[in-house]
This record gives structure tokens, C-alpha cells and sequence, in this order.
């Protein structure tokens, strides 16, 4: 009788670890699919961060070209 009881016992256990390795799966899979329009939007603020970068070195590129330029005005009037 007591092993029938233990089995029994067993069994509901391994019931109850079934049932919530499915609850857990499904809410991993939920969480996944409400990550993934946010994992979208960082890419693509990562996309724009990378060409406001870009676009600020090659505006410091310029300016620096620039005051080279004007130096050489400068100097070239100055003589």
C-alpha cells in the first residue's frame, strides 16, 4: 500500500513538472515574441547612431580641411 501510495505520489509529481515545463516553455516563447520588435528598434537606433556618426566625422573632416584653407588665405595675404 505504501508504494502504490509513492507511486502514485511520483506520478502526480511528475505530472505537476510536465504541466509547468509547458507553462514555462510557453511564457518563454511569449517573452520572445514581445522582445523581438524591440530587438528591431535598437537595431535600428544602432543603424542611426552609426550614420549620425559618420556624418559627424565627415563634417569634422571638413572643417578641419577648412581651417587649413583659410590658414593658407591667410598666411598667403599676410605676405
Amino acid at each position: 500500500e505504501d508504494i502504490d501510495s509513492m507511486l502514485k505520489e511520483l506520478e502526480q509529481w511528475k505530472s505537476e513538472y510536465r504541466g509547468n515545463t509547458a507553462k514555462l516553455r510557453e511564457t518563454y516563447g511569449n517573452a520572445d515574441s514581445d522582445i523581438e520588435p524591440l530587438r528591431m528598434r535598437l537595431s535600428d537606433l544602432d543603424n542611426q547612431i552609426k550614420e549620425t556618426r559618420d556624418a559627424i566625422s565627415s563634417t569634422r573632416a571638413n572643417v578641419i580641411a577648412n581651417e587649413e584653407k583659410l590658414r593658407n588665405l591667410i598666411n598667403s595675404v599676410g605676405r
